[in-house]
């Protein structure tokens, strides 16, 4: 009986090849991701003892059981190839980790005792635009009325644009593109981290002296809990890292100008939404300076690195599928990789 089966495989090459596209748990384009969080939390024990920070056990063991969760059945559901939905789970699931762990990656490098850097960057800003008065157009801009609301609005887009992208792009079976947006999420973070490390700011709302209380109309805290996260951090007064107390240090370059050359990047793949969230995100990169209190220097620094993060994460996910091709029958891909298959661009 098994001869006989072994036979029909041999005298029927379709059937092998058919058992060879059998879905299975991963992605060979999600192993950068997962490698990335690999090292990184192999590291973290090591920069905490170093820099003598603790994080609450329990908090972080309860989300992690979370998130392992979710990505188990991720992986059962594309298993039963259930693809696209299997790829939104994941990478949702992925996203929210990386950013977890891209900011606590931010707080062991805000120990280090270096000078801060505002006033380059104010001086930089003046050399950039003759005549800007950072403080007197900040307050200027809180009493706008609808300008500012929308500025608001568009700048906590980003709590919610990724999420959507992954959605669309997953939907449409562009899974090679969900995996490049995320690479190219971490490759940035961890540009501008680098950056902060060496070149930490307090921001211009600080270093102006402007108090929330002088513009109501500046919803997001963030620009005045970060100088108090960041003194806490250096002389030893905040050592406890809690869920709750992970929050935007990160100053110089600004995020929130690389997210927006992100977001743009990867809706632009999108036909039907392409020039509207173009659109928001340009919003979104201007409303950094009035909302999140960004020096204008600290938007061109934002947007270079993700130039460099997209182009550093398309770099490796065109290298890394033939490095992965030897796990081709442990991992799922959404398109054979026969001889002749032309791969499809990331423009794509």
């Amino acid at each position: 009986m098994i001869l006989h089966s072994v036979c029909m495989l041999i005298n029927h090459p379709a059937a092998v090849s058919s058992e060879r596209r059998r879905p299975s748990l991963f992605m060979a384009n999600s192993a950068p991701v997962y490698l990335f969080l690999i090292l990184v939390w192999g590291l973290i024990p090591l920069a905490l003892a170093r820099t003598g920070l603790r994080i609450e056990v329990d908090e972080f063991g309860m989300v992690g059981c979370v998130f392992t969760f979710a990505l188990w059945l991720a992986w059962c559901l594309r298993g039963r190839g259930l693809a696209r939905v299997a790829t939104v789970l994941e990478a949702w699931t992925l996203f929210y980790t990386i950013c977890f762990t891209v900011s606590l990656m931010t707080f062991v490098a805000a120990t280090s005792q270096r000078a801060f850097f505002d006033g380059p960057l104010a001086y930089a800003d003046r050399i950039l635009l003759p005549g800007f008065d950072w403080p007197g157009t900040m307050l200027s801009f809180s009493r706008s009325g609808l300008p500012v609301r929308i500025a608001n609005w568009v700048y906590e887009s980003i709590k919610w644009q990724p999420q959507l992208l992954i959605l669309a792009l997953a939907l449409m079976s562009n899974h090679r593109r969900v995996w490049h947006f995320l690479l190219s999420w971490i490759t940035t973070l961890c540009i501008v981290v680098g950056v902060f490390a060496l070149y930490p700011v307090l921001g211009a709302y600080d270093y102006f002296g402007i108090a929330a209380g002088n513009v109501p109309a500046m919803l997001d805290p963030t620009p005045w809990n970060q100088p108090v996260l960041l003194d806490g951090l250096r002389n030893g007064t905040l050592r406890l890292i809690s869920l709750g107390t992970l929050a935007g240090i990160v100053n110089f370059p600004s995020f929130h100008a690389g997210a927006a050359v992100l977001l743009a990047y990867g809706f632009w793949s999108i036909r039907a939404m392409r020039w509207i969230f173009v659109t928001l995100n340009t919003l979104m990169l201007a409303s950094a300076v009035p909302i999140g209190g960004h020096y204008i220097v600290d938007l061109l620094a934002g947007v270079i690195a993700a130039a460099a993060g997209i182009a550093v994460a398309g770099w490796i996910t065109d290298r890394v599928e033939p490095v992965l091709d030897w796990l081709r029958p442990f991992t799922w891909r959404p398109v054979n990789r026969h001889k002749g298959h032309v791969k499809r661009p990331l423009s794509a």
